[in-house]
């Protein structure tokens, strides 16, 4: 009985010490518009009044009726709460959109599908 309450305690003291963080954000940016997309740039923001940048993506371009699709490692994020934010630019004029949320550090949602259209960005779980 005492090697059967020793084996458990090893396994849950293991499974603590030994837990990884899975903070790897999928990401689909699929471009709908009539525009090429450019100088795209997905942040990791910790500022509620004021933008905190901790992490980010870039992403040269994108062209009309492309599809990019990329995986964001945000294991070493602090443990603080805070949101995702893209910027880029059509043409001229520059976008941006806040979506998602993380807390404690870890991500509620791992996959983002990101459509960029002439006059919207939809953005689904």
């Amino acid at each position: 009985m005492k090697q059967i309450i020793v084996f458990f305690f090893t396994i849950a003291f293991l499974n603590c010490c030994n837990e990884a963080k899975d903070n790897i954000l999928t990401l689909s940016i699929n471009n709908q518009s009539d525009f090429k997309i450019e100088k795209i740039k997905l942040y990791a923001n910790i500022g509620l009044t004021m933008n905190t940048y901790v992490d980010s993506i870039l992403i040269d371009k994108i062209e009309i009726s492309q599809k990019y699709n990329t995986e964001w490692d945000l294991n070493n994020l602090s443990k603080v709460d805070g949101n995702f934010i893209i910027k880029f630019q059509i043409d001229t004029l520059l976008r941006e959109k806040e979506f998602g949320y993380f807390t404690n550090g870890t991500l509620i949602e791992k996959k983002y599908d990101i459509r960029i259209e002439n006059d919207t960005i939809l953005i689904t779980k």
